[in-house]
């Protein structure tokens, strides 16, 4: 359900203009273009017309400065972290209400895993957005999160505030 809707099946095409946006666990970066081609090209696309495109990459290199910085830099030779950094800031460029991340610690480092979830924290204070993140790095999302679904075999087992999963305890007894 998203806005009081069944968007069970519906269409990507559909799922944008409605707000709706994936950050996939592969990296979802246009390789042989530039970070801000990248970056227009996403913005451009929710958003066609005159000036919008810029004023929105412009927003999303406030929350990215590091992504400023390597505007020129051809997206594929980005260190991992950086691609996923591109990724949602990709997202973010079409203002969505609802981003979905994926995966997003995929095979980064402990400390590109802290850089990148920072990040992500600062998003829904930023932008307005909404964050429904798939994470198996637990320790990780605990230290952002305001609620933690836990599902196993696609049931939902569990729905709490980090504060109720404070405890190790607590944790464990959901796995």
């Amino acid at each position: 359900m998203y806005r009081g809707k069944d968007i069970t099946g519906q269409s990507t095409a559909a799922n944008v203009p409605a707000g709706i946006r994936l950050v996939p666990q592969s990296k979802g970066v246009l390789r042989y273009l530039s970070v801000d081609a990248n970056l227009r090209l996403s913005a451009a696309y929710a958003a066609p017309g005159a000036g919008v495109a810029d004023r929105r990459v412009n927003e999303v290199y406030a929350l990215f400065p590091q992504l400023r910085e390597r505007r020129n830099t051809v997206a594929g030779v980005l260190s991992g972290g950086q691609q996923r950094a591109l990724s949602a800031a990709m997202g973010l460029a079409t203002h969505p209400s609802l981003l979905l991340i994926d995966e997003p610690s995929i095979g980064l480092s402990p400390s590109m895993v802290g850089d990148l979830f920072a990040l992500i924290k600062e998003i829904p204070q930023a932008t307005g957005a909404s964050i429904i993140m798939i994470e198996q790095n637990v320790g990780a999302l605990l230290r952002i999160a305001g609620r933690v679904v836990v599902m196993k075999a696609g049931e939902t087992i569990a729905s709490k505030t980090v504060a109720e999963l404070a405890s190790r305890e607590a944790l464990m007894r959901l796995y």
